[in-house]
């Protein structure tokens, strides 16, 4: 079982050493598998031959496991014909939002694309939306609330990051998103305050952590401290922290603490709503 285990980890990490997706990995993952069970059938008897074809299955399923990822993940990347133009999306807000008095960055579930009137079939399925007042033209942007369904304005690029050294690595966070596109809302207008369908389990946890990041924001003073730190312990909302607090978190050796807190109150908010259903 361990050496399954270890075959199966091997072929997925073997992509990493690869400077692309192969193009025919599909079928060599099915040829490969096919070669490794027919040898299973016909050497059923020879145990060593055995341990043979089934390393080889399990590195062939690895392989194919993380090509089909990366494969999805890639494709999943907004055109370069596309970046800077205006669009009109509509669909979801998608995740809690990070929102303070200069705006609103959120996740955003793509539906509908439309550019100059024709509807654009291959789009990203999600992308990363920041929302802020023009200094030009001063506006006051509205709440963003996970499940709200809207029609936006946007400009859109290519999920590209800085370099600096020891920055944050926002190409490798949007890729792990699963954002193929960022960019910025220039208008938008609320067509449903709240679109969460009966099997949109994931949406509905992030409706109720945004409910709940209001009580507690309530319940706290504007000028608290450590009221993102706070937020953040509650319920796992880790943008709720600004850098400085970070710093001292992960000098100290602490910050892996903050994540493990979103993982037990996700399942503890999962637990609760599915016994409510």
């Amino acid at each position: 079982m361990r050496l399954a285990i270890a075959a199966f980890i091997a072929g997925g990490s073997f992509l990493l050493f690869l400077p692309t997706v192969p193009d025919y990995w599909l079928s060599a993952a099915i040829f490969t598998v096919a070669i490794a069970l027919l040898g299973l059938r016909f050497f059923s008897k020879a145990t060593s031959s055995q341990h043979i074809f089934i390393i080889l299955l399990c590195v062939a399923l690895g392989f194919a496991w993380n090509a089909k990822y990366a494969d999805h993940r890639l494709k999943n990347i907004l055109s370069q014909e596309l970046e800077g133009r205006e669009l009109s999306i509509e669909g979801r807000v998608a995740a809690l939002p990070q929102s303070n008095s200069a705006g609103a960055k959120f996740a955003f579930e793509i539906e509908h694309v439309l550019l100059g009137g024709d509807r654009i079939e291959q789009f990203p399925e999600r992308i990363y939306l920041s929302w802020q007042p023009a200094w030009r033209d001063a506006q006051k942007i509205p709440e963003v609330i996970p499940g709200q369904r809207w029609e936006f304005k946007v400009k859109l690029k290519r999920p590209y990051g800085a370099l600096n050294p020891y920055a944050f690595d926002f190409e490798r966070w949007s890729f792990h998103q699963n954002f193929g596109a960022s960019g910025s809302v220039r208008s938008g207008e609320l067509l449903l305050d709240r679109d969460i369908g009966f099997i949109d389990f994931e949406l509905a946890v992030e409706y109720q952590r945004w409910k709940l990041r209001k009580k507690i924001q309530r319940l706290l003073p504007e000028d608290a401290a450590y009221s993102g730190v706070i937020v953040a312990l509650v319920m796992g909302d880790q943008n709720a922290i600004n850098q400085d607090d970070w710093r001292v978190f992960n000098a100290t050796g602490i910050g892996h603490l903050i994540s493990v807190r979103y993982k037990i109150y996700l399942s503890l908010e999962g637990n609760r709503y599915a016994s409510c259903l």
